[in-house]
């Protein structure tokens, strides 16, 4: 991505040219997310304020001419998080506004992974869900995993690759048919 400072991509991001908005999405999604998150930590409201600037972003001029330079992600996470504020107090969900401006500085960024993975393995089987467990929780080995759970060892090898495979989707934002379960 060329930036802001470019003049031909300063006019083609003022147009809402999709292949420009396109290329902001993929840099600055983890940026919005995370502004948002600042406010909102159910993921769904989150993700709709995530949804609501990008939409934004590429049906307004205005919004867009409203960008002075600087870093993109930083602006869009500064225009989530006041839309998630937004969005906080009409659905009447915001109790103490100190304690979020706490929380946005002090961000763990394991925990927000935590619980994608916690969401993204309950999708999941339960044999599945138990070799997770067995093998990332408890460190067991492959061997012992099988032995416990009375599989092959190669099959939970397929199982392994299959979770990586849809961990990978999920975390790139695409959801896989089978959703890490053996194809049908």
């Amino acid at each position: 991505m060329t930036g802001p400072n470019d003049s031909e991509w300063r006019e083609r991001f003022l147009r809402g040219d999709k292949d420009v908005i396109e290329e902001i999405y993929r840099q600055t999604f983890e940026d919005v997310r995370r502004a948002a998150g600042t406010v909102l930590h159910e993921p769904a409201d989150r993700d709709a304020v995530v949804h609501e600037v990008y939409v934004q972003l590429l049906s307004s001029r205005e919004l867009r001419a409203s960008h002075r330079g600087g870093q993109m992600g930083a602006w869009l996470g500064a225009i989530a998080r006041h839309q998630a504020l937004d969005f906080a107090r009409r659905e009447s969900r915001l109790v103490d506004l100190s304690a979020i401006d706490q929380a946005s500085t002090k961000i763990d960024p394991l925990e927000d992974l935590r619980r994608e993975m916690v969401r993204f393995a309950s999708r999941l089987d339960p044999e599945r869900q138990e070799l997770i467990r067995l093998r990332y929780v408890e460190g067991m080995t492959q061997m012992e995993a099988a032995a416990k759970l009375g599989k092959p060892r190669s099959t939970l090898e397929d199982w392994e690759h299959q979770f990586k495979r849809a961990l990978a989707a999920h975390v790139a934002g695409k959801r896989p048919a089978n959703d890490g379960k053996e194809p049908h």
